[in-house]
């Protein structure tokens, strides 16, 4: 499990890496085309679907990385008034739902895409397919369940 562990704090990581890089990408996209729109007159082609994609990489990438890190916020102040043992049952429950419904959103995130794949179909200014960027959403999300997994793992050995 140590290694298992370690490889999927990597990834997510890894992916927090890149989206940062992402967001500084919407950012220099979207001050280019406001500098572009005023001097030349001649803003970007599709600003508006690019900025789109990335800012939904960069949600899904840098979800993992936060959950790993304990960077969400939590509502500590209501479990901190029970004791020890049903605030472990209480964290173990709350692993387990998160995990399960992180699960489920993550297959039907790929199955969503791969209906956007048979069908098709693409954006309407730049015509770039949709699916792709879907399945990045689903992977990002398969990084956040396997954190998720690894957490609910660590809260039934009491670890946590």
């Amino acid at each position: 499990m140590p290694a298992f562990k370690k490889t999927v704090e990597k990834i997510s990581q890894t992916l927090d890496i890149i989206a940062g890089w992402c967001l500084v990408a919407a950012v220099a996209l979207i001050v280019g085309n406001i500098i572009l729109r005023e001097l030349f007159s001649s803003p970007f082609i599709g600003t508006y679907e690019f900025v789109g994609y990335i800012v939904s990489i960069v949600i899904a990438f840098s979800l993992a990385y936060c959950a790993s890190k304990d960077g969400h916020i939590a509502v500590g102040f209501i479990l901190d008034r029970f004791p020890e043992g049903v605030r472990k049952v209480i964290n173990t429950v709350i692993h387990a739902l998160s995990f399960l419904f992180l699960s489920l959103l993550t297959w039907s995130v790929a199955r969503h895409a791969s209906r956007m794949a048979i069908s098709g179909e693409v954006s309407s200014t730049t015509e770039i397919p949709y699916y792709p960027f879907i399945f990045l959403v689903s992977f990002g999300l398969l990084v956040l369940t396997l954190i998720l997994f690894i957490k609910l793992i660590a809260s039934i050995k009491g670890d946590a």
